[in-house]
């Protein structure tokens, strides 16, 4: 009869463990998801208001918070205004969320989250960077001196 229960509860726990682990799975791809539809958005609308976004960034008057689109942006400007960032979300939690937006770069070589200076290699479409500990950073141009990225922590 023991045996029967020990079964019993190792067969529940196996069935938990596989209920989170697809609860889990799920999770992350909606994240994924949501973060490539709003790469879409981004750089169509990077693209269709390019002239406009230029001279935003090129008149230095960067508010801390801005409307763009239909996004409500967090804005920073880096690095003496080498580096003006517009971060449009975040998912996860710390210490494993990842925070994504655009930004614009005056020599048009990427510069990593929030003006951090971090070695690029190509991966994918784009350019990724590691930093001291396991954040990491994926860029991607989408037009003369403007980028998407993913900052995942």
């Amino acid at each position: 009869m023991k045996m029967r229960y020990k079964t019993l509860i190792i067969a529940i726990l196996c069935l938990v463990c596989l209920l989170v682990i697809i609860f889990i799975t799920m999770f992350l791809s909606g994240i994924r998801k949501d973060i490539l539809e709003m790469k879409q958005e981004v750089f169509l609308y990077v693209t269709e208001n390019i002239e406009e976004l230029n001279d935003y960034v090129k008149s230095g008057a960067v508010p801390s918070s801005v409307k763009l689109g239909s996004w409500r942006a967090k804005s920073g400007v880096w690095n003496n205004g080498a580096m003006v960032q517009f971060e449009i979300g975040a998912k996860g939690l710390v210490p494993s969320s990842t925070h994504y937006g655009f930004f614009y770069v005056k020599d048009d070589k990427p510069i990593g989250y929030q003006g951090a200076y971090g070695v690029f290699f190509e991966s994918g479409d784009g350019l990724k960077a590691a930093f001291d500990n396991d954040d990491w950073e994926y860029v991607e141009r989408i037009c003369e001196n403007w980028y998407w990225y993913e900052m995942h922590f």
